[in-house]
């Protein structure tokens, strides 16, 4: 097996216009990857030193590829600034070993993060003692914990895909005094197959580079504007723009009442002033608007830049002008007498027959004296403040501030939507954003007891190919050959973002390839939401798609899935994104993934794959449920329980006769051992 380890020196990326909400991300330069070109397996030494290839490739294959990655990312940049929830994100343009998770690791920070970048190649990586070592080959890597720190996991989603984590480097990060940044990205120190890919190869720059993003630093130039761009403001008397700044000499700001954009804003703004920054890292700047400006316009457009100047490179030492124009930002803001939107309604939960409240917030000149509420649907309909269960109000918070609520009682099934408000004072506000009001409950159930009919009666299934009903003991079920038999279910399955749990009695004969148990979508991939054998082994997987993208995934093997045995199989996503799988009433593996999208999903089957490559399912499918919210760890362990009778949720440590309960028949297995001792000498025992 090939040994290398890919080191990849970085870069800031830095857009000559500033943003309006504003992050840093710090990317991998190109470098030589694990095939360099298309493929340089073949001349690849133990002491290669990176060169300049035209793409990157962080990938792994067994006798092959590379066991690690190595990425270093130069942080000196965002120095100072707030770095905590930076995000990992590395892009995958194919990746073999769906449900491969890869261990980060981070190089504790000290003089080793600044190792000879002239000789960069696995065996100078500090700390890292590759075991079972022969010429260029080794069976593992044993990694110093003195020197790298365990920082999390990433899951590898089937690719093309970006993978982010979860991973916290906030405190990683924090220690930093160097401005260096190394990670490692490595499977496991004693797992001999080790077969993963973390792609990117010919494909760039189709695919982005590992970056690291920081949401909460300041880039280059000017940012975070006041008023926000595209905000509303009621005051009319608004003294000073403001801005974060960064690294800029000079800067000039034009304002006017007019819509311009970055090419032609010079042409219709007037510059009102022009001024030096003794220190070119001050933060925080304002500048008052003239008088002359004032009180503003309205209803009006005012359209307003900052340009950011710097010296030369020509002018070292600072001995000209700052002249030489390094960001442009042009910005938005709008003046109404209308109420402008402040904030809109949150998402709203419930089960039926609760009550749910949604709230928006305006600013106004004038009193909001009233506010229609509307329900998303084609067309959308005004919520009717005279229905009993309906309550309507309008709070004057003070300062030009106004709430206004929605409350609806005694909730039904009828009542899931989406939910928006407009306010009024003599002219209608414009819309505030949608908020959703799912009705938590069972969306669909299947007991295939003769037929495949929804017990809910909304997703009565079809059935495709000649699966048969047969009676299993005491279980009625469904009988698939994994040739062409599946359920075609009906369009929908929109809305998850209350989570969901989808539970299955499944008893498969056959370990095919990707067999669904259920998979929801249109195509492949798009919005997918599907729970699965994993492979050809016993991994129990459940994904999702946002989009054509993988959200992330939960997985497990070892045993999981076994043949010619009934098992209940389950998982809950909450809305939060935690996700667990379940087999036999016990939580078995969780891990932090995606929302799904709200959208209604036309491609929906048990027993088919929305991939045409992956097998049909080969075996028995009895009593599959699928909610729109997490059931409860209780809910699952007693839906086996009705099922199976009383069970051992969890082994008692003093259970030492294996009958889940710590009884007299333990107190007599520790009593046949009483008073043994193994003091030396034995005199001095009791």
């Amino acid at each position: 097996m090939k040994k290398k380890f890919v080191m990849i020196a970085v870069f800031i990326m830095m857009s000559l216009a500033a943003v309006s909400t504003a992050e840093v991300t710090i990317t991998t330069a190109i470098g030589n990857g694990a095939d360099g070109g298309v493929s340089n397996d073949g001349n690849q030494g133990p002491n290669v030193v990176l060169g300049t290839a035209t793409n990157v490739n962080l990938r792994h294959y067994d006798t092959v590829r590379a066991k690690a990655v190595i990425l270093r990312f130069d942080i000196s940049t965002v120095a100072g600034d707030d770095l905590s929830d930076a995000v990992l994100s590395i892009t995958t343009s194919s990746t073999a070993n769906r449900g491969r998770t890869i261990n980060i690791y981070g190089l504790i920070d000290g003089p080793d993060d600044l190792w000879d970048e002239s000789a960069l190649c696995y065996n100078t990586a500090p700390g890292l003692i590759h075991e079972g070592e022969t010429g260029y080959t080794f069976a593992y890597i044993n990694i110093d914990s003195s020197k790298w720190s365990l920082l999390g996991t990433m899951p590898f989603a089937a690719a093309p895909a970006t993978n982010t984590g979860p991973i916290d480097l906030t405190s990683f990060i924090a220690a930093d005094t160097n401005g260096v940044i190394s990670l490692l990205l490595y499977t496991s120190t004693s797992d001999n197959s080790q077969s993963w890919y973390c792609d990117m190869k010919e494909y760039y720059p189709t695919y982005p580079m590992p970056a690291l993003t920081f949401p909460h630093a300041i880039p280059v130039g000017s940012s975070y504007p006041q008023p926000e761009d595209g905000s509303t403001i009621t005051d009319l008397n608004l003294s000073q723009l403001c801005w974060k700044n960064k690294w800029i000499n000079r800067y000039k700001v034009w304002l006017s009442p007019v819509d311009a954009n970055e090419t032609n804003y010079q042409s219709l703004l007037t510059p009102i002033c022009s001024f030096d920054l003794a220190d070119p890292n001050l933060t925080d700047l304002c500048m008052d608007i003239p008088a002359g400006m004032l009180p503003l316009e309205n209803p009006a457009v005012y359209t307003w830049a900052v340009e950011g100047y710097v010296y030369s490179e020509s002018d070292p030492g600072h001995t000209g002008e700052p002249n030489e124009l390094l960001t442009a930002s042009v910005w938005q803001f709008f003046t109404t007498d209308i109420p402008a939107l402040v904030s809109s309604p949150e998402d709203q939960y419930k089960f039926p027959g609760e009550s749910a409240s949604f709230a928006a917030s305006f600013e106004a000149i004038s009193p909001v004296t009233g506010v229609t509420w509307y329900k998303v649907g084609d067309p959308d309909t005004a919520v009717n403040p005279a229905d009993s269960d309906v309550t309507i109000g309008i709070i004057d918070e003070g300062d030009n501030q106004y709430t206004v609520t929605l409350t609806i009682d005694n909730l039904e099934i009828a009542d899931d939507g989406a939910y928006y408000c407009i306010a009024q004072n003599g002219g209608p506000s414009k819309p505030s954003e949608a908020a959703y009001l799912v009705i938590k409950r069972m969306l669909a159930h299947w007991d295939f007891n003769g037929d495949a009919e929804d017990e809910t009666g909304v997703y009565n299934g079809t059935l495709m190919g000649e699966p048969n009903f047969v009676t299993d003991g005491t279980r009625q079920a469904l009988q698939f050959d994994g040739v062409d038999d599946y359920v075609d279910l009906p369009d929908g399955f929109a809305n998850f973002r209350s989570g969901l749990t989808f539970t299955v009695w499944a008893d498969p004969l056959v370990a095919a390839n990707y067999a669904r148990f259920i998979d929801l979508g249109n195509g492949a991939p798009s919005d997918n939401i599907f729970f699965t054998r994993a492979g050809t082994g016993s991994w129990l997987h459940f994904e999702l798609y946002t989009g054509t993208v993988s959200g992330g995934y939960v997985s497990l093997g070892g045993g999981t899935l076994v043949q010619n045995e009934w098992q209940l199989l389950a998982v809950t996503l909450d809305e939060t994104g935690h996700a667990v799988l379940y087999k036999n009433g016990l939580p078995i593996a969780n891990s932090t993934i995606a929302i799904p999208n709200v959208v209604t999903r036309t491609s929906n089957f048990i027993g088919q794959s929305n991939w045409t490559a992956d097998a049909l399912y080969n075996g028995l499918i009895d009593d599959m449920q699928v909610y729109n919210y997490t059931l409860t760890e209780d809910a699952i362990a007693q839906m086996y329980a009705d099922a199976v009778g009383d069970f051992c949720r969890f082994r008692p440590a003093y259970d030492y006769n294996n009958n889940c309960i710590v009884d007299l028949g333990d107190l007599a297995t520790v009593a046949t051992q009483w008073l043994q001792c193994g003091i030396y000498p034995e005199t001095a025992c009791p």
